[in-house]
C-alpha cells in the first residue's frame, strides 16, 4: 500500500492499524516498531500514526501501550473525553494527537425525542426503531456531536477529527441488534445520502458560507398548542424565529475566543454534558461553557416556521419548515445536469411525496415504483430507513419520512434518460436528462404537467391482522406492544428504560410526560369499554390520567361519556367505559404519574376491548349481535 500510494497528494498520514487488540499485549510494541520501520523505509516524509481506543487514560510507563505511542509520530484516539485528551498531551508533549473516530452518536432522519435529556433511551416499538435527532442518543462509548466539536475546537495540539461516520452503513446496527434493522445509525447522512440534522450541526461549525437550519425538520406531526423544542444551528450570530409571520424573538450566540486566539460562536449557559468537570458541564480552557445551537419553545401551530439569520443589517440565510397536508403527488429532484455515457456515471434522484402545495409529507410511506427508459438503467433505490431489510436493487420501495432516492446509471450509449416514479393515488412525476459523451447543457427536470389534476384518490391501507397493538414508545426489546395481547400476565408493554452511563454522562432513566397505546382490527368493531391491566411498584405506577379516542376514518376523536374504574392493586384491570363506538382503531393516551423521574413509568400486562351489543332486527324479528373484540359482549 505504501509503495503504491507514496506519491499520492491525498495521503497525509500512514497508519499501522486501528483498534488492534495487540496494543495491550506484550508482543505489541515489537509488531508496531517493525511496521513503523517498514513504512519509513519507503516514505520518510509523512508521519506514521495509529488509531486506537486503548488510550482513554494515560498508559502506565513501560506498558505496551506506552511503548507503542513513544515509537509513533502521532496518535489517533477514538472516543476520548476532553480530560483524557489533556492528560495524554501532558504525558506525551512531543506527540501530536487527533480523533481517528469521533462522536458516533446515533440518529434517525426525522425522529425527535426528549431534548431535555443529554442521553435518551431507544424506542423498541416495531416499525418505530429509530433514535433521536436532538444530538442526544449515545452508546456507552460515544459522545454527542456538540461535545466532540467543542473539545476539538479548544485544543491547538489536537489536529482535528474524523467523524464516525459521515454516512450510515450496512452492519453495526447500534443501538438495535434485531431484525429487520440492518444499518448503523452513526451517520450525518443516511444510507440514501439524505441529510440528518447532524449534518447541519457539522456544517454550522465547518463551513464559512452563511447557513441556518431548524430542528425539527418536521412541522406537521404535532398537536395544536403542544410545546415543541426548536433548535437552530447556524454560523451566523443573530437569528430571528417567525411562526406564520409573527416574530418569536431574536436570539444571538456570544462571540468567544479560544486561549490561542481563534474566535467562535457559542451560547453561555450550563450544558450538563460532562460530569467529569466539577460543574457537570464541559468547560473550555478559557473558562466558558455553552451550546452550539439556539433554543426556542414554540407552541405548535400549523403553518410556516422560519429562521432568519442576520449579519449587520442584512439577511444572509434562512430556513423554513411547513405543515403538510395529505399526499397528492410525487416530485423528482436531481442536481445532476448530465451523465457521461460510459456505463458507470450515476445520478441520485430524490423522490418526494408532496401535498397540493408541494410540501413534503413527513408521515408518507407510500410504495414508490421507479422506471427508467432510454440511455440509462435503474441501478438501485433506497430510503435511508435503518429499520428495513429490503434490498437496494428493487424498482419498488416505500417512502420514509416522505422521501426515497433512485440511482440511475448511464449506459454506454449516449441519449435521453427518462426516470418516472408512480404510486397508487398519487400523481406521477418524470425527470429527464441526457447521457452525453461531450459535456453539454441539459433539459430541465420537472413533474408531468397537469399531473395534480389527474391524481386519483389515495387508496385505503391494506387490512391489518385482528387485533394488533401499537405504542408511542417501547423501552426494551422484551416490552413491545404485541406482548399486551399474548395472554401471558408475566409479559407486557412498557416504556421503562435504563440507559447505561457513558464516559462523561451518568446513567439515565427518565419517564416521558405521556405515552399512548392502541389496538387495531381488520374490520370495524362495536365497543364501549376497555380494560388495561397495569403493573405497578418500583419504577412503575398507574397513569395520572387516561384519555380514550377512536378512529373515525380521518383521525382520532375523543370517546364521550368516559368513566374510569381504577385498579386497587398491581395486576388488576382498570376498566374504562364510554359511549359505544364502531371503529377499527382505539387508543389510550396516558400521562405519567411522575414525569421526568425514574419512578414515573408505565407497564400494561394485558389490554382488551370489550364488545358492545349492536342490535338490529333479523328476518324473524330476533335481535342479532356482532362481536369482533377479544372479550364477551357487554
Amino acid at each position: 500500500m505504501v509503495l503504491a500510494h507514496r506519491n499520492s497528494p491525498a495521503v497525509v498520514l500512514w497508519s499501522i492499524g486501528n483498534e488492534t487488540p495487540d496494543t495491550g499485549l506484550p508482543g505489541g510494541p515489537a509488531i508496531a516498531a517493525r511496521l513503523v520501520a517498514d513504512v519509513k523505509s519507503i516514505d520518510a516524509t509523512r508521519p506514521v500514526v495509529m488509531g486506537s481506543d486503548r488510550y482513554r487514560s494515560v498508559p502506565r510507563p513501560g506498558s505496551p501501550p506506552d511503548l507503542i505511542v513513544r515509537g509513533l509520530d502521532g496518535l489517533g484516539v477514538n472516543y476520548n473525553t476532553a480530560k483524557s485528551m489533556d492528560a495524554l498531551h501532558a504525558a506525551y508533549p512531543g506527540k501530536f494527537f487527533f480523533c481517528s473516530e469521533t462522536s458516533s452518536e446515533t440518529s434517525t432522519r426525522g425522529t425527535y425525542q426528549r431534548p431535555d435529556l443529554r442521553n435518551t433511551g431507544e424506542n423498541y416499538t416495531p416499525g418505530e426503531r429509530s433514535t433521536s435527532s436532538y444530538d442526544n442518543n449515545l452508546a456507552s462509548w460515544t459522545m454527542s456531536g456538540e461535545y466532540e466539536l467543542k473539545k476539538d475546537r479548544d485544543r491547538l495540539f489536537w489536529q482535528g477529527g474524523f467523524l464516525w461516520s459521515g454516512q450510515d452503513y450496512i452492519g453495526e446496527p447500534t443501538p438495535y441488534n434485531v431484525f429487520p434493522v440492518k444499518s448503523s445509525f452513526f451517520g450525518a447522512v443516511d444510507t440514501a445520502g439524505l441529510a440528518k440534522d447532524a449534518y447541519y450541526l457539522y456544517r454550522s461549525q465547518w463551513s464559512p458560507e452563511p447557513m441556518v437550519h431548524i430542528v425539527p425538520m418536521n412541522w406537521t406531526s404535532w398537536i395544536a398548542g403542544q410545546p415543541v423544542p426548536v433548535w437552530v444551528y447556524s454560523n451566523v450570530q443573530t437569528i430571528e424565529l417567525f411562526l406564520n409571520g409573527r416574530s418569536l424573538g431574536k436570539k444571538s450566540f456570544d462571540r468567544k475566543v479560544t486561549t490561542f486566539g481563534t474566535a467562535y460562536l457559542e451560547t453561555t449557559e450550563p450544558t450538563h454534558d460532562d460530569d467529569t468537570y466539577p460543574s457537570g458541564s464541559y468547560t473550555s480552557p478559557n473558562g466558558s461553557a455553552g451550546q452550539l445551537h439556539l433554543t426556542w419553545s414554540v407552541p405548535f401551530e400549523p403553518g410556516l416556521l422560519e429562521a432568519v439569520a442576520y449579519s449587520g443589517t442584512g439577511i444572509v440565510a434562512r430556513d423554513v419548515v411547513r405543515t403538510a397536508g395529505p399526499g397528492r403527488a410525487l416530485r423528482l429532484d436531481t442536481g445532476t445536469r448530465a451523465l457521461t455515457a460510459d456505463g458507470q456515471s450515476v445520478a441520485f434522484v430524490t423522490a418526494s411525496v408532496v401535498d397540493h402545495r408541494g410540501v413534503v409529507v413527513p408521515s408518507a410511506e407510500n410504495t414508490l415504483s421507479f422506471r427508467v427508459a432510454g440511455a440509462g438503467i435503474l441501478a438501485g433505490t433506497d430510503n435511508g430507513r435503518e429499520e428495513s431489510a429490503g434490498g437496494y436493487q428493487s424498482p419498488e420501495i416505500g417512502a420514509f419520512r416522505g422521501l426515497a432516492v433512485a440511482i440511475v446509471r448511464a449506459t454506454a450509449k449516449a441519449g435521453l434518460v427518462r426516470l418516472t416514479v408512480t404510486s397508487p393515488g398519487l400523481a406521477a412525476a418524470t425527470a429527464q436528462f441526457r447521457s452525453l459523451r461531450p459535456r453539454v447543457t441539459v433539459r430541465a427536470v420537472g413533474a408531468a404537467a397537469g399531473a395534480l389534476a389527474a391524481a386519483t384518490p389515495v387508496p385505503a391501507p391494506p387490512p391489518v391482522p385482528s387485533p394488533s397493538a401499537d405504542a408511542s414508545y417501547s423501552g426494551a426489546p422484551g416490552t413491545i406492544p404485541a406482548m399486551m395481547l399474548d395472554g401471558d400476565p408475566s409479559t407486557g408493554w412498557s416504556n421503562y428504560y435504563d440507559k447505561s452511563a457513558t464516559a462523561n454522562l451518568p446513567a439515565v432513566s427518565s419517564s416521558d410526560a405521556g405515552e399512548w397505546v392502541s389496538l387495531t382490527w381488520a374490520s370495524a368493531q362495536r365497543m364501549g369499554a376497555i380494560t388495561a391491566t397495569f403493573v405497578t411498584g418500583g419504577a412503575l405506577g398507574l397513569p395520572a390520567t387516561i384519555a380514550v379516542s377512536y378512529w373515525d376514518g380521518h383521525g382520532f376523536v375523543p370517546a364521550s361519556g368516559l368513566k374510569i374504574s381504577w385498579a386497587t392493586a398491581s395486576g388488576q384491570p382498570t376498566t374504562l367505559t364510554f359511549d359505544p363506538v364502531t371503529t377499527t382503531r382505539v387508543r389510550l393516551d396516558m400521562t405519567s404519574p411522575l414525569p421526568g423521574t425514574a419512578s414515573g413509568f408505565l407497564r400494561i400486562a394485558e389490554l382488551r376491548a370489550l364488545a358492545s351489543a349492536r342490535r338490529r332486527t333479523g328476518p324473524g324479528g330476533t335481535a342479532n349481535s356482532r362481536c369482533g373484540c377479544r372479550s364477551h359482549s357487554s
